[in-house]
């Protein structure tokens, strides 16, 4: 599963950037090489989107985006395009890492420098 990768690094807003990997949000006009902007300290409602670390059948870990809720003891996690299936999991394998609040643009400043602009999601 593809879904979001980081770079270390803070947006001027204090969150951090992912860039989605996959075509899972396409419905909401995400789609792979966009980045978003993700709250590390807070916790999700019914159906925001949220960033996820999912455990894996082979013990490793993958990134994802999806919508988050929770049922019972799991989690689940739904895309916004129709060829991708849900995702249900114990919610013991899935770390929250944050929601997701705008998305990202970055633009080439008149000084030569990037200017980072950040968007609400539609």
């Amino acid at each position: 599963m593809e879904g979001a990768f980081s770079y270390n690094s803070e947006l001027p807003g204090g969150r951090a950037p992912f860039w989605i990997k996959d075509h899972a949000l396409a419905g909401i006009g995400l789609r792979p090489g966009d980045a978003v902007s993700v709250d590390s300290g807070e916790e999700p409602k019914g159906g925001e989107l949220v960033l996820v670390e999912l455990e894996t059948d082979d013990g490793g870990s993958d990134r994802t985006v999806r919508r988050y809720f929770e049922r019972g003891e799991d989690v689940l996690l739904k895309a916004e395009n129709d060829a991708f299936p849900d995702i249900v999991l114990a919610s013991s394998r899935v770390l929250l890492v944050g929601v997701v609040k705008t998305r990202v643009r970055f633009e080439a400043a008149s000084d030569d420098r990037t200017r980072v602009v950040e968007e609400p999601l539609d």
